[in-house]
């Protein structure tokens, strides 16, 4: 299965709320291909500015969720160290159970947004594009990257 195929279906399993956060693939591979076809400088520029917005947009969201995850752990380990009963117990257990499992949705976010960047870097390769975009897309490929 072709990359796109795939990151279009993982995006569609992913939580609805977070659709829009992910890497726009297609929307960057078309402009690759553009690049292809009129091998121009203004066609770098264009590709390296939208692939910059799109990595801003993945690790702005990425390091959002990583605080807010932080904060929560926080506020469920004071709970965890107040509780009064049964009942409270299997309500914090719930919400454990659901802060890990959206947890493993955020690392299943990183792996599937860079697996994407490192599938455009390898069309990057494939059509030769002019040294500083390459630079530019492996110096912002991890989703905590912040140049």
């Amino acid at each position: 299965m072709k990359h796109g195929k795939r990151h279009r279906a993982e995006v569609a399993r992913s939580l609805s709320e977070w659709e829009h956060k992910f890497l726009s693939y297609k929307a960057l591979k078309r402009k690759l291909k553009l690049i292809h076809m009129a091998r121009s400088g203004t066609g770098d520029m264009c590709f390296k500015q939208s692939l910059n917005m799109e990595v801003e947009k993945v690790n702005t969201f990425y390091l959002d969720k990583e605080e807010y995850y932080i904060i929560m752990i926080r506020e469920l380990e004071s709970r965890a160290e107040n509780l009064n009963g049964t009942e409270e117990m299997l309500e914090l257990k719930r919400e454990v159970l659901g802060f890990y499992s959206e947890m493993v949705m955020l690392l299943h976010y990183s792996v599937i947004n860079f697996t994407g960047n490192i599938d455009l870097h390898s069309k990057l390769c494939s059509i030769r594009i002019s040294t500083p975009v390459l630079r530019f897309v492996l110096a912002r490929h991890g989703p905590t990257d912040r140049n």
